[in-house]
């Protein structure tokens, strides 16, 4: 079994469905085509990026890390941090 660091199900369990409960989805376009999906959570304090996807054959072209620089601006003009968590494989 491979390494991703700290896990806790219970955590995730709870993160997952609350994300999925979120009506915060965004759809990513691309020339009038759904290319990902991604969810933000706005907090008092921080702004969180829940979940983010990009359909398989998207990936891998900078559309992620787009979205990701957009979100760092909004961050940035409410003077709050933009936060998210990373499996270590991905």
């Amino acid at each position: 079994m491979l390494e991703f660091g700290y896990w806790d199900i219970e955590e995730e369990l709870a993160l997952f469905q609350n994300a999925w409960r979120s009506q915060n989805i965004s759809l990513i376009m691309m020339a009038k085509e759904r290319v990902g999906m991604f969810i933000l959570e706005e907090y008092d304090n921080h702004l969180w990026l829940a979940e983010i996807q990009i359909t398989a054959q998207y990936q891998n072209r900078g559309i992620g890390a787009k979205v990701i620089q957009q979100l760092l601006a909004k961050a940035r003009l409410q003077k709050m941090p933009l936060r998210l968590r990373v499996l270590h494989a991905n």
